[in-house]
């Protein structure tokens, strides 16, 4: 993948983990605001993955998987299936 494209993804990740960062600890004396700690994607987490220059972890649930990608205390977290077996 071109440098240019990881670099872009990676200022975008960067930009959101700040925000989210930054809301968290906006609010932290009043505990009004709450915030998720974990970024949904669609696909693609592989290239987060290589964008942060961090490693994917994959965590096994009952009837599905993640690939999840952590940084600064954020995660950012791409839900798959298993394939189903024909008996």
């Amino acid at each position: 993948m071109e440098k240019a494209k990881l670099k872009y993804i990676e200022e975008q990740c960067n930009q959101m983990l700040t925000g989210l960062y930054r809301l968290r600890h906006f609010d932290e004396d009043k505990g009004r605001l709450q915030l998720c700690s974990v970024i949904m994607v669609k696909s693609g987490i592989e290239l987060i993955a290589v964008a942060l220059k961090r490693p994917v972890k994959i965590v096994s649930k009952d009837h599905v998987y993640f690939k999840e990608v952590t940084c600064n205390g954020i995660c950012f977290s791409q839900m798959g299936f298993y394939p189903k077996l024909n008996n």
